[in-house]
């Protein structure tokens, strides 16, 4: 047995797949069911369908949908592997991160350009790589339809409730700018299956070595979230 067959996965997305309709070749990933009921409510969002249990809406008049995959790098894998097998070729996610650079705010608004692994599933995919990078097209054509001035680097983890000092300042120094927890899966992911794929984040809590802020109830956060949902679904809509 060669290499490549040995890493052959040998449970597919497409066994599952062939029991679903096909997907719109765009969609719009959330990683948190309250941002995805909000986008759900809008009037140009069609009735739910699902997935292997993803909730899934088609956007009216366009080649384009929604849909909400859970939290973290595992549930990221299986949602965006079953979307690519049902034909999405353009993935944008949206989420929320910990900014760990002084210099972002929180409520700002950033692509996510590079994501570093701190997680297990990136790291199955393509073992070797120390960091995945985002579409430079579609971060490009992003940044113009939203507005986005901001590119940062993050790190993805697994363990929600272990951001310690050490690793914050380890990958300080390898350049991230904030944590989350999809990034470098969704990124690895995309590479492996020869998709685009980009983010859009806002920084909701600030990180140090001396300690958390938490902003998820402050209204620059709530006000940037609402923005920035509502400029994608009209990028969407155009789609």
């Amino acid at each position: 047995m060669d290499r490549q067959d040995a890493q052959r996965s040998l449970v597919r997305p497409e066994f599952f797949a062939r029991f679903f309709r096909r997907a719109e070749p765009t969609i719009l990933v959330c990683f948190e069911e309250r941002v995805y009921k909000s986008l759900a409510r809008k009037k140009n969002v069609e009735g739910e369908r699902k997935i292997i249990g993803i909730p899934y809406r088609k956007l009216k008049g366009s080649k384009s949908a929604i849909a909400y995959i859970g939290v973290g790098a595992p549930m990221a894998a299986i949602g965006i592997e079953m979307l690519i097998s049902l034909g999405v070729k353009k993935i944008v996610f949206f989420g929320s991160a910990g900014g760990i650079d002084p210099k972002l705010s929180i409520g700002d608004i950033c692509m996510c350009a590079r994501a570093l692994p701190d997680d297990g599933t990136s790291r199955s995919y393509i073992p070797a790589k120390k960091s995945f990078n985002a579409s430079k097209k579609l971060t490009t054509e992003l940044k113009g339809e939203l507005d986005i001035t901001n590119e940062i680097t993050v790190f993805t983890t697994d363990a929600f409730f272990m951001e310690t000092p050490e690793k914050i300042r380890r990958f300080s120094s390898l350049g991230a700018q904030a944590v989350e927890m999809e990034a470098a899966a969704i990124f690895a992911i995309a590479e492996h299956r020869r998709v685009e794929a980009a983010g859009v984040l806002v920084v909701s809590d600030l990180l140090t070595e001396k300690g958390w802020v938490a902003g998820f109830w402050k209204p620059k956060f709530i006000l940037s979230a609402r923005s920035a949902r509502e400029k994608l679904l009209r990028w969407l809509s155009q789609k």
